[in-house]
């Protein structure tokens, strides 16, 4: 293990721009099966032709009146290691829990506080080659490490102010040591705007030093935009204003393959450490329409937020219409494509299509919309082939954005993820995964 201590690391991060890329579409239509029905349950965007992967539950953790250690406040990221352990990171308890392949408590790791060891916010958690916990706390703009086994904290790494900001699978345990840091950064290190707000990794030794920094290429950013950038064009948190337009999906693997796509369309692409493109299958999807009545309620919840609505209107004063007025562009009639992007242990690639919508009442009353329970993922092999589509039970919910930032830890064998039922109770549940014939070799 290597001697990381008390002292920090300090990572100096570069803003090299990718060098020239070469692009290579691949069109493989052999592992793309018409024959076979899509898959029952709820499912989200129905695919035109697919082959099913199985997930059944065979494992909870979590329960309202249980083990202490079962009830969680506000889970924010998960992890696995080799063993098949699983560590829960807990945002609201500021700790991560780590529970063994059946389920059962082992130790904890964290306590909220400012010191060596304390967390003031558990954003990203993974678990390092050298079996070291590394929790992102990006207030403190610190990797904290801990060992794995007794919790024993060991020392952290450091980053400069600007660049350690929201975003999904902010870290990944890299391949030979270290880590990625995954980024999405408005300012550069001198205080001057990104021309265009874009992901970015850093790739970090595992004494937190600098190797390499991998951004993602505009030409996504153009086509979609990020939360970043349009936070940076209206001057207030994105999702407040434009819920419904396609963003930039991104994740890397722990080979340092960047993973990215706009999800207006069912299809990604795979940047590797040597910044050649590879593009995926494009899967062909029936749209999900986003419901007359859900538009309605949420530019009523925009409208109901004066200081928003009035600053909005100043921004676009030249234009009339109210509904432009408020978004800067019209609405699209239907949602993106996909939500997520996880890259598995195995190097399948598991998309997460965008579910339908449903018209629920509050406790008080009020109603709002939300994704409805079941959901769907599309599962792509390294080449980019499509494999076929993976649908939860109807039962349980896995909503991309509630809670947010937390990704699903796939094995070839199993599925891992935060889901809710229908009181929307939280727990860590493993799913066994089927592969149709000719699938289970990874």
């Amino acid at each position: 293990m290597p001697n990381v201590g008390a002292a920090s690391s300090n990572i100096a991060v570069d803003r090299r721009e990718p060098r020239g890329a070469l692009v290579s579409r691949i069109y493989v239509t052999s592992c793309v099966v018409c024959a076979f029905g899509c898959s029952s349950g709820t499912e989200s965007g129905a695919v035109l032709d697919s082959r099913v992967v199985e997930m059944k539950v065979d494992l909870r953790i979590g329960s309202v009146s249980g083990a202490e250690e079962t009830q969680f406040g506000r889970i924010t990221a998960l992890a696995l290691d080799d063993d098949g352990s699983v560590y829960v990171g807990d945002g609201q308890n500021y700790e991560v829990r780590k529970f063994d392949r059946n389920g059962q408590f082992l130790v904890s790791f964290a306590a909220r506080g400012e010191g060596p060891g304390e967390i003031g916010d558990l954003s990203g958690l993974a678990i390092l080659e050298d079996r070291q916990v590394a929790i992102v706390d990006r207030p403190r703009r610190r990797i904290s490490l801990f060992d794995s086994s007794a919790g024993e904290y060991l020392g952290q790494w450091e980053t400069p102010n600007q660049w350690l900001t929201s975003s999904r699978h902010l870290i990944a345990s890299r391949l030979g040591g270290g880590a990625y840091l995954g980024l999405a950064p408005q300012m550069s290190l001198d205080g001057t705007p990104v021309s265009w707000p874009r992901p970015v990794f850093v790739s970090v030794d595992a004494h937190g030093n600098l190797l390499d920094t991998i951004w993602a290429p505009e030409r996504y950013v153009e086509q979609c935009g990020t939360r970043s950038s349009h936070a940076v064009r209206s001057g207030f948190f994105e999702d407040l204003r434009v819920r419904y337009a396609p963003k930039v999906v991104w994740t890397i693997s722990s080979l340092g393959e960047l993973f990215i796509g706009c999800p207006k369309e069912l299809r990604f692409d795979v940047i590797s450490e040597g910044r050649s493109v590879v593009s995926s299958e494009t899967v062909p999807l029936e749209p999900v329409p986003i419901p007359a009545d859900e538009m309605t309620w949420f530019l009523s919840e925009i409208e109901s937020n004066r200081g928003l609505a009035e600053q909005l209107a100043r921004i676009n004063a030249v234009e009339t219409d109210p509904v432009r007025q408020l978004l800067r562009y019209d609405y699209p009639d239907s949602k993106a494509a996909y939500k997520t992007i996880t890259v598995a242990q195995d190097g399948r690639v598991w998309v997460q299509l965008s579910q339908p919508s449903i018209e629920s009442a509050a406790p008080d009353g009020s109603i709002y919309w939300q994704n409805q329970m079941g959901g769907a993922f599309e599962v792509f092999g390294r080449s980019g082939a499509h494999i076929g589509r993976a649908t939860l039970p109807a039962d349980v919910w896995i909503d991309p954005d509630t809670p947010s930032g937390v990704a699903a830890v796939i094995t070839n064998s199993h599925f891992w993820a935060v889901t809710l039922d229908s009181l929307s109770v939280q727990s860590v549940t493993r799913f066994t995964i089927s592969w149709p014939t000719g699938e289970s070799g990874g």
